[in-house]
């Protein structure tokens, strides 16, 4: 019984590692695309808009 709560608590040690390797690359990621967002929203600020509505036939 000793030996499967041991193994119990490695098991929930190394799954808790886990989930928070992965969130930290997550947060990572978010960083990275919220960035990306940011130059998106750059590039498309400089484009230029005309004034008057064009209608192509």
């Amino acid at each position: 019984m000793c030996g499967i709560c041991i193994a119990v608590a490695y098991v929930d040690a190394r799954h808790m590692f886990s989930i928070s390797l992965f969130l930290s690359f997550l947060s990572e990621i978010r960083k990275k695309v919220k960035s990306d967002l940011n130059e998106i929203t750059w590039n498309l600020s400089d484009i230029p808009y005309p004034t008057s509505p064009t209608c192509y036939l």
